[in-house]
């Protein structure tokens, strides 16, 4: 991110696009966005984690850092992201019980804060840090993922195969220009359910949830992390892949969440090893 800020200054047509956004050396101001999602959640865990590891000064040059970065580069996605990161970690803290009923009134009530949230943001003369005049059509992502809808049903239990999302949007990219989008699906929910089904979907939310379900054991971030990234992939593709730095900081993140379970079976192993060793039996 600091490089971002080199090249801005070097070379400013490459560190800004898409009318004044920063993307610094990603390409896209909301591949920058996602960035700042998984590190300042991973920032979090870790000084939980290790609390002696940063002096006050640098968490708070980290904190304020970031957060002027994720302003930076307009992703609507990731200022969201972040705030449900701190209001739910508040929640949870206090009670999972409590902390779900209210994830679930959020979920419950989407189209309501769909149809007030350009009212608040207005109130609030944010307009122009959450690109009020594309909020509606959520940048083109509304016919992507109408698009995408209609081929899930027809197949929607097995799917179409890996992969297959690529080849729909490509060879339908003259269309889908016509109608206002150039891109992917932008959508990890739906990218899943086109390639392996409504069955690859489900086991795939399966091992999503049992992953952070296991991690709320040994740290209160899990489920606040869990939310935040839920609402990332419902608007980018990046958990759908696996060649890319996002899926390895989020692997890092389960890491560091499961820590402590990772520490146990380090311990049972050097454990066996000193038996072993006792015997007279090398490993």
């Amino acid at each position: 991110m600091a490089g971002g800020y080199v090249v801005m200054v070097i070379w400013p047509d490459v560190a800004i696009s898409h009318g004044g956004r920063l993307r610094g050396v990603f390409g896209n101001p909301n591949g920058l966005g996602i960035f700042c999602i998984l590190v300042y959640t991973l920032f979090f865990i870790v000084n939980q984690r290790f609390p002696d590891l940063f002096e006050r000064k640098e968490k708070l040059f980290f904190v304020l850092f970031m957060l002027y970065v994720t302003i930076s580069t307009g992703s609507r996605t990731a200022l969201m992201a972040i705030m449900l990161f701190h209001m739910f970690h508040y929640l949870f803290k206090r009670s999972v019980f409590l902390g779900f009923f209210i994830f679930i009134l959020v979920l419950m009530s989407v189209e309501f804060f769909i149809l007030y949230f350009p009212k608040i943001i207005i109130a609030l003369d944010l307009q122009k840090s959450f690109r009020l005049e594309t909020l509606q059509e959520g940048s083109g992502r509304t016919i992507a993922w109408n698009f995408a809808w209609q081929n899930i049903q027809q197949s929607l239990l097995v799917g179409k195969g890996l992969a297959y999302d690529e080849y729909l949007m490509r060879t339908n990219f003259d269309f889908l220009s016509k109608e206002g989008h150039q891109g992917g699906v932008h959508n990890t929910y739906l990218i899943m359910w086109l390639n392996t089904g409504l069955i690859g979907l489900i086991f795939f939310l399966r091992g999503f949830f049992l992953l952070f379900y296991r991690a709320s054991k040994h740290s209160s971030y899990a489920y606040p992390v869990m939310i935040a990234i839920m609402l990332s992939i419902n608007f980018e593709p990046w958990l759908a892949a696996s060649l890319n730095p996002y899926t390895i900081l989020f692997l890092i993140i389960i890491t560091v969440l499961s820590l402590d379970d990772w520490l146990v079976e380090k311990q049972k192993v050097t454990e066996i090893e000193d038996e072993l060793s006792n015997e007279g039996i090398t490993t």
